[in-house]
């Protein structure tokens, strides 16, 4: 009779775990209603609630293995960015509050053991100093649209590519270096040469008025990215039409202040992909 119930009790565990995982398309079915209820909330507490479902919902998705290769595709506000060599995945979203500050949001997803990783923006975005470390539980929020593997020192990081709105007239993009030690992930890594100083990352703060091109050719090694112009009266920067850039050697990022680069050679696509008008 003991033994009848152990497999009675055995198999309704089993019921029940299965109960448990819903099939992808159906967690995308409701992500996609939660992204919709998301931008079209009317207060800051309505938005929290909304996000935090979300969250529980990716968290929940991330769960199986298979979602990795999934392509979310009705997602068009999630950012869904493969590392060049596809070990990660990276999502990353943004909501405005009733103040006008951006919120961003973001996961990373590694494929070797399916471990999921949260960055949060305990506050409003800031620009984040170039010569340290970030914890993920102090991010500065952006939009990261690529994501490059780099080995230095016999490990493996990844250069980082982001878009933010720093303020109403403000954008900034940033190069970061995301790494893993011991499961845990942290960003800034002093891998950046200039002339004057080694960096962590490199901050490139513009005004919104304009597009700045930064990205990284493959062919040539390189994260290029515009000049920045002083603007009126000690305004914003504003990009330029010529180029500098980070060159990737073995020993680190050097810079190269001149490139000899024509405009049309390079994208200047503002968007990398689809998000609300409102939202950029």
């Amino acid at each position: 009779m003991r033994r009848v119930h152990s497999i009675f009790l055995l198999l309704s565990i089993g019921w029940f775990t299965h109960a448990q995982i819903v099939p992808i398309n159906q967690s995308e079915v409701l992500l996609h209603s939660l992204f919709n209820r998301l931008y079209r909330a009317k207060n800051d507490a309505h938005r929290q609630v909304i996000n935090d479902s979300i969250c529980k919902e990716f968290t929940r998705t991330f769960s199986q293995p298979a979602s990795f290769d999934y392509p979310f595709d009705s997602l068009q506000y999630v950012g869904k960015v493969y590392s060049t060599d596809r070990a990660l995945r990276i999502y990353s979203w943004n909501y405005i509050a009733q103040s006008g500050n951006y919120h961003f949001v973001c996961f990373i997803q590694r494929k070797q053991d399916n471990v999921v990783f949260r960055l949060k923006q305990p506050k409003t975005v800031y620009l984040p100093q170039e010569q340290e470390e970030i914890s993920p539980n102090n991010w500065y929020g952006a939009l990261y649209y690529s994501a490059i593997p780099y080995k230095y020192q016999k490990k493996i990081v990844y250069l980082l590519l982001g878009w933010s709105r720093y303020s109403e007239n403000r954008n900034f993009k940033i190069i970061d270096v995301l790494s893993f030690e011991n499961n845990q992930i942290r960003l800034g890594d002093p891998l950046f040469h200039t002339n004057e100083s080694i960096l962590s990352r490199v901050i490139i703060p513009y005004t919104s008025r304009y597009t700045l091109t930064l990205q990284y050719d493959q062919k040539n090694k390189m994260i290029i990215f515009n000049h920045l112009s002083s603007g009126n009266n000690g305004s914003t920067a504003i990009p330029d039409e010529n180029f500098s850039a980070y060159l990737v050697t073995k020993t680190g990022l050097k810079f190269k202040d001149e490139l000899l680069l024509k405009d049309k050679h390079i994208s200047h696509t503002r968007s990398h992909y689809k998000v609300p008008d409102s939202l950029e």
